[in-house]
């Protein structure tokens, strides 16, 4: 039998008890694996589903039909669990009237996926649309009564939107929306390590994960110590350029939108006294130096706001204390894991305890 994540946690392996249409929201960074992991497991609980790709990737969906993993991914769920329990809301729902100028479809390759899967016609399903058309589109796959269940991957302003449009229904509903991780580094810890892991953290996918570290946060006594090293990694180690080339390890951010983003988040922490110490320019297009900043402080944007780019704003503390309630100060708590310090005899079992309670898993010790 099928074993699905406990993380998972809303979906059962009963057929009968399957929720039927689930509408599916996909975000732009992990198009794929996000959308593979949703429909994989709606249709292992019998569920017929709507595919609501990001505007700005929405190829990938369309896509992953020709994509081996999905046809075989999701003819495993639905032979173990529900070949016969599907069932049949999302043709209806799709065949209403849509926003003017909306293009919804279900797509030729998925209908291919569900020909060869022997999945019935309509169950997996793709509506995509611009990004003007976007909110129009959204209310009214969020409030069609078809849809009994809705998961959201995104921004916190979006879902709660989303949820406003579900409540009128009571649906159910998942989400996984923004975080604003702190990276904490104490005196005690190997530099060296945790410049690593700040790099590691950092600069995947250009700094456009939603676990991606946001709020860098360093004891004083090493503090100099660890920028400096920090700066020295991101010259030797990072290389802006197009994604063909093997050399490169930082490509453009996913629009315009998104530099303009970070570049007033680094003009509003200079405007308050932070230096820019590396980087600190937007280029051509969408691409944007991989940027460090010092003297920063808590109330500036780069550490209230999400920032979804290659920027390290870093933070200097004196205490544990200090370090704790910088950290557990913002109001989102996806991904609020990263503390690097290196424990000691004078560090007890107890304190350690006390840093797995508030910054949820300590990954270096």
């Amino acid at each position: 039998m099928l074993s699905l994540s406990p993380k998972v946690q809303n979906v059962k392996s009963d057929p009968s008890e399957n929720v039927n249409a689930r509408l599916v929201f996909s975000q732009w960074n992990f198009p794929s694996a996000m959308i593979t992991r949703k429909v994989g497991a709606a249709l292992a609980a019998g569920c017929t589903v709507v595919v609501k790709p990001a505007e700005d990737t929405p190829l990938s969906a369309l896509a992953l039909a020709k994509v081996n993993f999905l046809f075989w991914f999701s003819w495993f769920c639905l032979c173990c669990f529900c070949s016969h329990q599907i069932s049949h809301q999302c043709p209806q729902i799709l065949s209403r009237d849509p926003p003017e100028g909306a293009h919804f479809y279900a797509t030729s390759c998925f209908l291919q996926l569900a020909e060869q899967a022997g999945i019935p016609p309509g169950v997996v399903n793709v509506v995509p649309c611009s990004r003007e058309k976007t909110p129009s589109v959204g209310q009214v796959l969020c409030t069609d009564p078809l849809v009994a269940k809705i998961s959201f991957t995104g921004s916190t302003a979006t879902g709660k939107v989303l949820l406003r449009m579900a409540a009128d229904t009571v649906k159910r509903v998942s989400m996984e929306l923004g975080g604003n991780a702190p990276f904490i580094v104490f005196d005690s810890a190997d530099v060296d390590s945790a410049v690593g892991g700040a790099m590691a953290s950092k600069f995947r996918n250009s700094g456009q994960t939603c676990v991606c570290s946001n709020r860098f946060l360093v004891q004083s006594g090493i503090y100099d110590c660890f920028v400096d090293k920090l700066g020295r990694a991101m010259d030797t180690e990072l290389r802006l350029g197009h994604g063909s080339d093997p050399n490169t390890t930082q490509g453009p951010l996913i629009n315009t939108r998104a530099a303009e983003k970070v570049l007033h988040q680094i003009s509003d922490a200079v405007s308050q006294g932070a230096k820019v110490l590396k980087g600190g320019n937007r280029l051509d297009g969408s691409f944007m130096e991989p940027t460090l900043l010092t003297n920063v402080t808590a109330d500036m944007l780069c550490t209230t706001e999400e920032t979804f780019g290659p920027l390290v704003p870093v933070i200097r503390f004196e205490t544990e204390e200090e370090a704790l309630a910088v950290a557990n100060a913002a109001n989102v708590g996806l991904a609020g894991e990263n503390a690097w310090f290196l424990w000691d005899s004078s560090r007890s079992a107890e304190t350690e305890l006390i840093y797995h309670f508030f910054i949820n898993q300590i990954l270096s010790h």
